[in-house]
């Protein structure tokens, strides 16, 4: 199970007809009103699914299965966050990450917009009844925490073995890659009767707005891409790499800082800690993680802990922990090693509940297949990473050998790229790499953030609401200049 979630969390143009009904979404610039009842047709007006009952409208809109292939169809699901200044703001097509995100899910929390919200579904995701999950995992993931690492990913091998095998003669597991995934978008927005919009993707949804950025579809003025990910980047060169490269990161953030609760190097003890794990793997009892359980029984070895530490980096709220968890565990300390039986626990259960496998693999392994050897790390973060990823297996999904890389993006499209200093998966360094081929992007690095940055801060939360407002004019980036306070805390 952990394997498949590290390579989980790792993470083009139609026409519409303009019917009278538009108007019933549409003003003049291309935006919403604030208070539509229902979805112009062609669009199917759906009951929102019940986590969604915000004030939102719901919809299954039906889209080529291949563009290149006219003909056969699919559905995707949508969800529209109507704006509090339509008038003033064109909209912003919202794109999750994954692959096998469902944009949807963002709808649940992220908070209402002067600029209306379009949450476009991956296909196979989200509410149109076409799903490509692998419930065969949904199913198993809380017992699968009770194993130990090695017997944990030989279950995930046999149940997505059988959920490939399951899904193979559906159409849609071959016609879901980002190319497509793209094409559903810019499809979803013409046939909303948007005449101007902006496309914002986080991780692997940066990856499809620069897959629409190649070709931008009609009415597409700018993007947002916060933790990018360019489709040039071998994952078996960058991972174990950027995931080391974010743990020296916060280990000096760490040392400069006099609250921070050791004095140690992060390194080392994460290093001692996983010695001991690999030795002698411990078993904790922790609080309810997901469905049908109020406990749960974790099997932490050094795997386990070495994951947890990765996944721990995308959040500035986890990561506060680390340092004093590493410290703890060095010691066997009881605390530190409930934290990470439950954060490690609840990370697995939430990605895998979270994330359509079927998706991903259609997408990763047609399109991003691992194609290096695995990269000269010295840190036994990177080295774990590199051994569990070269496991990967494309084959049950159809494709026996590796894809070549996707060649990089040019674009003269407006561009906003947001980064994180401590990201472990999409560092500034992949945001450099992605703006090689723009004419026209403006770069933000945020210091003491992670995966993903535009919510929770009012400096991005005031940069992306300028340039969705005028993609045109001068963005005064400043604020971000000033970091970001890790408040330290103990388990």
């Amino acid at each position: 199970m952990l394997r498949r979630l590290a390579v989980l969390v790792l993470a083009t143009s139609l026409a519409a007809s303009c019917g009278d009904d538009l108007n019933l979404l549409t003003e003049p610039n291309g935006s919403a009103p604030t208070n539509p009842e229902t979805l112009p047709s062609p669009i199917a007006t759906v009951d929102c699914p019940n986590e969604l009952q915000r004030g939102l409208l719901c919809g299954v809109v039906e889209v080529a299965l291949d563009p290149q292939l006219p003909g056969e169809t699919t559905e995707v699901s949508i969800a529209v966050a109507p704006g509090r200044e339509p008038a003033t703001f064109p909209a912003v097509a919202v794109l999750q990450g994954g692959p096998g995100g469902a944009s949807s899910q963002l709808a649940e929390w992220l908070p209402v917009q002067p600029f209306t919200q379009v949450f476009i579904d991956q296909r196979g995701t989200g509410f149109s009844g076409n799903s490509l999950n692998c419930q065969e995992l949904d199913d198993a993931v809380e017992n699968s925490l009770g194993l130990p690492f090695d017997e944990a990913n030989e279950l995930a091998d046999q149940l997505l073995s059988q959920c490939a095998t399951r899904l193979a003669d559906d159409p849609l597991l071959a016609a879901t890659t980002t190319a497509n995934l793209a094409a559903d978008v810019a499809h979803v927005m013409a046939t909303l009767g948007y005449q101007q919009w902006l496309v914002y993707g986080v991780s692997y949804g940066s990856t499809i707005a620069l897959e629409m950025m190649r070709r931008p579809p009609a009415g597409m003025v700018g993007a947002v891409l916060d933790g990018v990910y360019p489709p040039n980047v071998d994952q078996m060169a960058s991972v174990p790499v950027t995931g080391e490269a974010s743990l020296a990161a916060l280990n000096d953030a760490c040392q400069a800082s006099a609250t921070c609760p050791t004095d140690r190097d992060l390194m080392t003890l994460l290093d001692e800690g996983f010695r001991l794990l690999d030795r002698s793997p411990v078993t904790r009892t922790v609080p309810y993680v997901g469905a049908g359980t109020e406990s749960v029984e974790v099997v932490i070895d050094a795997e386990w802990l070495a994951f947890t530490v990765f996944l721990s980096l995308y959040n500035e709220a986890s990561v506060a922990y680390l340092p004093a968890v590493l410290d703890g565990v060095a010691q066997l300390d009881e605390a530190a090693l409930d934290w990470v039986a439950w954060f490690g626990a609840l990370m697995n259960v939430e990605n895998t509940l979270s994330n359509d496998e079927g998706t991903y693999y259609a997408v990763d392994c047609q399109d991003y297949a691992l194609l290096g050897d695995p990269p000269d790390v010295t840190g036994v973060l990177g080295d774990t990473l590199a051994t569990v990823m070269a496991t990967r297996d494309c084959e049950p999904w159809g494709v026996a050998e590796p894809t070549t890389l996707t060649d990089p993006v040019t674009s003269d499209v407006p561009a906003l790229l947001l980064s994180g200093a401590l990201d472990p998966i999409t560092p500034t360094t992949l945001a450099e790499l992605a703006a090689e081929g723009l004419t026209r992007a403006t770069l933000v690095e945020q210091a003491g953030r992670g995966h993903g940055i535009w919510i929770d801060n009012a400096c991005i939360q005031s940069i992306v609401e300028s340039f969705v407002a005028d993609v045109t004019a001068p963005l005064d980036t400043s604020c971000a200049d000033e970091p970001v306070s890790i408040n330290w805390e103990r388990p």
